[in-house]
């Protein structure tokens, strides 16, 4: 993935989402846990270990998310959310340092554990708020798999999916080689090279469309999409 990216290409999260969720418990949840991951790799790029960045994650969000109303003082004329965020972990992170946090404390992993912060490991180029960014770049693109995964099921697409997945996404993630299309078929079933091309190809119109919807989501307005689809792309190297 290329680590060429500026902050500023990244839109607002939507703040009517941030707003209500501060007083709705049901819209709280998946707002924390799409921030839990860049809250995270901010930490753990400010210095922290892994223990210790998962443990002030979850510090940050119980004592200054939840318990100081952080959401209540989060309006749409301080600028962007991600950027109002980032400036309350700063003044978390110091604070945390001028009390010199009790020692012997024993960590709070997120679900999944020690194995989903291999998942949040931020890389160790860059300063905290380019790992914010990065992660949150790649829960977006979480987001859109597991809904486009889910889609393709839904759909009897299984097959579509597996093709799209064992061709496009494995190798852009760098965990295999695109295996050629005879193989492809031959390990699927499917009767013909060229008819799993066109899955494959049906499938990458849906990530398309997808993506688009998980991101007009996270924008102040849906015109903001194509800026913000572009910024992903480059952030991740796409």
């Amino acid at each position: 993935m290329s680590q060429q990216h500026t902050t500023a290409g990244f839109q607002t999260t939507q703040w009517s989402v941030v707003v209500a969720a501060a007083g709705d418990a049901r819209l709280l949840e998946p707002l924390l846990a799409s921030y839990w991951g860049p809250i995270y790799a901010f930490i753990r790029r400010s210095g922290r270990s892994r223990e210790q960045a998962a443990d002030l994650a979850q510090q940050f969000v119980a004592e200054v998310v939840l318990e100081r109303g952080l959401l209540e003082k989060a309006c749409p004329e301080r600028g962007r959310f991600r950027t109002f965020l980032k400036a309350a972990l700063r003044n978390f992170l110091v604070d945390q340092h001028r009390r010199s946090v009790a020692k012997g404390r024993s960590p709070s992993l997120p679900v999944g554990g020690s194995a989903a912060l291999d998942r949040l490991e931020p890389a160790e180029d860059g300063d905290p708020g380019d790992a914010f960014d990065r992660q949150w770049a790649t829960t977006l693109l979480s987001i859109t798999l597991e809904r486009l995964a889910s889609e393709c099921a839904a759909a009897g697409q299984a097959p579509h999916w597996d093709a799209f997945r064992a061709a496009v996404i494995d190798p852009a993630l760098g965990h295999d080689r695109a295996p050629a299309m005879e193989a492809l078929a031959e390990r699927l079933g499917v009767d013909s090279p060229t008819k799993v091309s066109s899955m494959i190809q049906t499938v990458r119109r849906k990530f398309r469309r997808t993506l688009r919807q998980v991101v007009e989501e996270t924008t102040a307005d849906a015109a903001a999409a194509d800026d913000e689809i572009a910024s992903l792309r480059r952030f991740l190297g796409a």
